[in-house]
């Protein structure tokens, strides 16, 4: 992959590898659709986290970065905006019930577009009206 070794030495130095570096295990089953149970109930509200390039995780929201160099690719890099992200990436929006397949495709699709790094989509049930969820959806930007 890489043309010349002080290349290599150069992207190791700059970028951490914060998916792969934990040895967990092999996966031993497929997933199930996380967003089943929530089938059917009304979207309340969509709410859109974008994380910088650099340090940060979507499965670690509390992880920042810890170099300056890091820190300061961050400052320069333009993310991208949650209007954008809502009004031509996602499959859902607030008002509609709440589809567990739609959700996962649309995961799967944000992960494979070449301007985000990874995404996730979390479902939070509100606690005031049964029937109703919030849906928090978090990129990384490449």
């Amino acid at each position: 992959m890489y043309k010349k070794k002080w290349s290599k030495k150069l992207y190791k130095f700059m970028f951490r590898d914060i998916y792969n570096s934990s040895k967990t295990g092999l996966i031993t089953s497929i997933e199930a659709n996380p967003y089943l149970i929530y089938e059917g109930k009304y979207i309340q509200n969509v709410l859109v986290k974008v994380l910088n390039v650099n340090g940060f995780s979507v499965y670690d929201t509390l992880r920042t970065p810890k170099s300056k160099l890091e820190k300061f690719a961050n400052n320069i890099h333009t993310t991208t905006q949650a209007k954008v992200l809502k009004e031509q990436f996602l499959l859902f929006s607030a008002g509609q019930p709440l589809k567990s397949k739609v959700l996962q495709d649309n995961e799967r699709l944000l992960r494979n577009t070449n301007i985000f790094h990874d995404a996730r989509i979390l479902v939070n049930e509100n606690p005031t009206d049964p029937t109703k969820v919030d849906v928090l959806v978090i990129v990384q930007d490449v």
